[in-house]
């Protein structure tokens, strides 16, 4: 059964599901660059790697990332985990793990230039305070996750829009079935009227 690979998070599905409390376990991507990215964010061990079986639990995903269809929640492609993440807090004497935050500001939502790899091109450390290009890496990210998105709403349209004249032909098809059928109805009943008729004259020659 999956848990959640994001440090202290805890979430199983033994205890949460999507029925229950509108949480679902999503597998690690294949794309590596994408992957590199959410192993960076479960906050584990420097040598840890996900299996196949290793998922991030939904309550880490900000609401734009998903698509619920027919009662189920999709993720969409290229979605990155940045709510309630653990995070490391540095000081002047050692290193210390802080406890993820339980409010529903997204938490380290930006990308170390490390993990980005060929996802934005870095930021020169010259061009501006170390806040500004924090809150330029956090717009590139969000551009290239809005990117995806925007290409998988479009395909999912044009099938929308193909299914529609799929749907369209049938109904010409059934329409065109009907008129035939109901033709073959009018000229049944003419030709019942007209035997009727002869053999009626039929049995009046006979008398």
């Amino acid at each position: 059964m999956p848990t959640c690979a994001v440090k202290w998070c805890g979430s199983d599905s033994r205890k949460h599901n999507f029925k229950k409390d509108k949480i679902t376990f999503h597998r690690f991507p294949a794309n590596g660059d994408i992957k590199g990215i959410w192993i960076a964010k479960t906050m584990r061990e420097e040598n840890w790697f996900p299996t196949s079986n290793s998922t991030i639990c939904s309550k880490h995903f900000t609401p734009d990332c998903f698509m619920e269809m027919k009662g189920r929640r999709k993720l969409l492609d290229a979605s990155i985990p940045t709510l309630y993440l653990a995070k490391l807090v540095e000081n002047e004497q050692n290193n210390s793990w802080a406890t993820p935050s339980t409010s529903n500001i997204c938490q380290n939502d930006t990308l170390n230039l490390s993990e980005r790899t060929t996802i934005a091109s870095p930021v020169s450390s010259n061009e501006s305070t170390p806040g500004k290009q924090k809150l330029k890496e956090m717009i590139q990210d969000k551009e290239y996750v809005i990117t995806k998105q925007r290409k998988e709403i479009k395909k999912i349209q044009t099938q929308n829009r193909r299914l529609k004249k799929k749907i369209k032909q049938l109904e010409d098809a059934l329409s065109e079935l009907q008129e035939k059928s109901l033709k073959q109805t009018e000229e049944v009943y003419t030709l019942k009227n007209t035997l009727q008729v002869l053999s009626s004259m039929t049995n009046e020659l006979l008398n």
